[in-house]
Order: structure tokens, then sequence, then C-alpha cells
């Protein structure tokens, strides 16, 4: 049940509660995947980010909680993954398959985007979730995914996301109602200024955008951006930000 999390619980959420925003840089020499975890307050104290051991030599270095093995992270190959619910307008119901908390540990197992979307295109889902992925070769993708539906594109510069999806083959299966007048869509269309082949997002600047205050979410301490993340595939790093709106808070350093 606890593996079932998104498809059940996560989703009683989904008509009143804002959840996580996405934004990957991509270059000739380096991913950059920034994320605001958008969560109600009264789970900060769950979150960790934790080493998982898997082997001798195989490591992954993740943001973590109880029946989540894996959300934000980075592991001994160089792949980066970040993801956000989605399949809330309307809500898509669970179906037989792999639920989306242990479907983001086998995504972490593997060592390239190519064998990740090999992975997830095969493989039947029970949720539905936005999840972005780069590797050791600054390959990056997004993938959208619904129970019978997964499509993939590749980020050529910059990509971002809040919870609304943005392919039209998923739009249409999902029947997704517009994004206008939503909060989704508030982030969506503040994330618009970086959404052209020109756009270059400095690890400051990612930073700087998710704590701008059309992304930052300070929902009356109901639902907020709990933590801030800023992943670094290239050099097996994340940062991350405790949430709240004290401007004072640093960004503290995890690597392997």
């Amino acid at each position: 049940m606890l593996s079932l999390h998104e498809e059940y619980f996560h989703i009683g959420f989904s008509g009143f509660m804002t959840h996580c925003s996405l934004i990957v840089s991509k270059t000739e020499s380096e991913v950059l995947i920034g994320q605001n975890w958008d969560w109600p307050c009264r789970y900060i104290a769950w979150g960790e980010i934790v080493i998982l051991e898997i082997g001798e030599n195989f490591k992954i270095l993740t943001y973590h909680y109880p029946g989540l093995p894996v959300g934000i992270s980075i592991n001994s190959y160089g792949v980066s993954m970040a993801w956000t619910g989605a399949g809330y307008f309307p809500l898509v119901s669970p179906q037989p398959g792999i639920p989306t908390y242990l479907l983001l540990l086998e995504i972490m197992l593997r060592d390239s985007v190519r064998n990740i979307s090999g992975y997830l295109m095969r493989t039947p889902k029970s949720g539905a979730s936005i999840v972005s992925i780069a590797d050791s070769e600054c390959n990056a993708a997004i993938f959208e995914i619904i129970p019978k539906l997964s499509v993939r594109k590749s980020v050529k510069r910059v990509a971002t996301r809040a919870n609304h999806f943005e392919y039209p083959e998923v739009i249409k299966a999902s029947k997704q109602s517009s994004w206008e007048g939503t909060k989704s869509g508030k982030r969506i269309k503040q994330f618009d200024c970086w959404k052209n082949e020109h756009s270059v997002l400095t690890k400051q600047k990612i930073k700087n955008q998710l704590l701008n205050k059309d992304i930052f979410i300070d929902d009356n301490f109901s639902a907020m951006t709990i933590h801030s993340f800023l992943l670094d595939g290239k050099n097996k790093n994340i940062l991350m930000r405790e949430g709240g709106t004290d401007t004072g808070q640093r960004w503290r350093s995890y690597s392997f």
C-alpha cells in the first residue's frame, strides 16, 4: 500500500493542493535539473537525503520518504532523475501495473536515458507522472506517463513542467482540461520566459527561478514548497534548500 501511495492517497489532494515544479537545462557539457517539492508541511520531517547501497559498487543518492525509495536522485552511473505528479485535470484513475514509486526505483537502477526509455515504453504503469531524466553523456528527456501511454521527448535546451501534460498525445489520451486559471497553469506561464532555444540557465538562475514568488509555494502552511533541489549529475551532487519563506535558508550540498 505504501508503494501505491501516489495512485491512491496522493490523488485525494488533487482538487485543492499544489504539487511540484520542474526545470531542466541542457548544454553540450552538462545537464542541470531543478525541482520544488510541494507537499503538506506536516510531512517535512519525513523527507531526507540518504545513500542507498545496492551491491558492492552501486549507489543511489536520493531524497527519500518511507515507502518512496527514490525521489529526486543521482546514481553511480551519473543518471539523475526528478519527477512531479500529473493526471489531475481531470483525475487519471489507477490501472493494474507497476506503482509509480517502484517505477522510479527501477529507473534509477539503469545506466542511460536510452535504457530507461526502453524500460518505460514496454512496462505497464499503474499511475500518472512527469519524469525528467539525464545521463552521463548529457542526454536529457522528459517522459509524460499515464497507465496506457508513455511519451518521451528529448530536452534540447530548456524544459519546464508543473502538473499539466504538454505533449499532444498525452493531453488527448488523458482528456486533460485547459491549465488556464489553475495553480499549475500559473507556474507554467511563469516558466515560459525560459522556453526558447537560446536560453541558458546557470545554477544561480535555476535557484532564483525555483524561489520566484509565482513558482515557490506558500499556501498558508496547508501546502508549501517544503524543499527545493538542484541536481548536477556530472558531479553527482544534489543541492537542497529547506522550504518556507525565510530567505536566509541556505542550500546544502550532498554527494557520494
